[in-house]
């Protein structure tokens, strides 16, 4: 039966499809496996391929999802690696499969299903994190993952669930941080790029060191984007940056970054970094009052004064103890 706009066939599709891949654990292994081959199938072409011009445009996103849960909740992660290829990730950027892949809505299916089932089997799927990296790695370096902005975003989402299914492993965590600098040197736009990183900052990576480093410069450069959207999440970003616990050399090249951006009154731009540097200032200041010492909290000071400068650097305002001169 065509499943094309019948949303109500569709949705009970993917319930029978969650229903007999979950059951399909429990059958004898030749049954299992030529069961588990159509489950498969109906996947890649009625889920992933959908409106790709090979699928039947069945368009459930959040119902697929909750699917793929379904199959493979409390499951060992060894009774999940069907599902895992089923999404055909090593298909990218593979010449040999360019007609299996669907257009870039397709591939970036592919990939938010895959961080669905990282982050369903988060510290048992060490096998397949290692796996998405490889794939992902592959990805990048043949141009297949940074070609559409679609699939850079759905990449930055995988790889951030694999920073957080594999934390405790640091060589994991490193190769990672690795991925994204690669798929940062990949986007379009210094927006784009600051979306990238948001993505994965927004998404509890931002406690990994790997991205301590690139993060202090997008989210301060990134202000000069005047999409309003992208401002608000670089805020908060930043707010979750002050959060981490920086080392030494780290607090030292923010501290850098900072000062140079807020520096600089006479851009006219400027504002917008010092809009975004304020708030920062105030989290660092409060953090660190007690074991910052005393060089890095005047450093803070200085900091602020120069960011509540104007453009034309007519008012002088100082961050001021009470009943100290301005």
């Amino acid at each position: 039966m065509p499943l094309k706009d019948e949303r109500g066939a569709q949705v009970v599709a993917v319930e029978l499809w969650a229903a007999l891949g979950r059951a399909s654990r429990r059958w004898p292994a030749a049954e299992r496996q030529a069961a588990r081959a159509q489950l498969a199938a109906f996947l890649r072409q009625h889920c992933i391929l959908s409106n790709s011009g090979s699928g039947d445009g069945l368009d459930l996103g959040v119902e697929v999802g909750a699917a793929l849960r379904f199959v493979a909740n409390r499951c060992d992660a060894r009774r999940t690696v069907w599902l895992g290829d089923a999404l055909r990730l090593e298909w990218l950027g593979d010449g040999a499969h360019a007609s299996d892949v669907g257009n870039a809505s397709a591939q970036a299916r592919a990939l938010d299903l895959a961080t669905t089932l990282t982050q369903l089997l988060e510290w048992r799927g060490a096998a397949w994190c290692a796996r998405v990296q490889a794939t992902v790695a592959r990805g990048l370096e043949n141009q297949a993952l940074v070609r559409f902005s679609q699939v850079r975003i759905a990449t930055a989402r995988l790889i951030a669930a694999t920073l957080v299914a594999a934390r405790r492993v640091d060589a994991m965590t490193q190769r990672s941080g690795e991925l994204v600098r690669q798929l940062i040197a990949g986007a379009a736009a210094q927006s784009e790029l600051l979306e990238l990183l948001l993505v994965v900052v927004l998404g509890d990576a931002a406690l990994s060191p790997a991205f301590a480093d690139e993060l202090q410069h997008v989210v301060l450069e990134g202000q000069r984007d005047n999409d309003p959207e992208r401002a608000t999440m670089a805020r908060h970003a930043a707010a979750l940056l002050m959060q981490y616990s920086l080392s030494g050399a780290q607090l030292d090249a923010l501290l850098a970054a900072m000062h140079a951006q807020v520096a600089n009154t006479g851009d006219a731009a400027a504002w917008q970094s010092r809009r975004v540097a304020l708030p920062m200032l105030q989290l660092l200041a409060f953090r660190l009052r007690f074991d910052g010492g005393a060089q890095v909290n005047a450093r803070v000071l200085e900091i602020g004064k120069l960011a509540l400068l104007d453009c034309r650097g007519s008012h002088r305002l100082a961050l001021a103890r009470p009943g100290a001169a301005v």
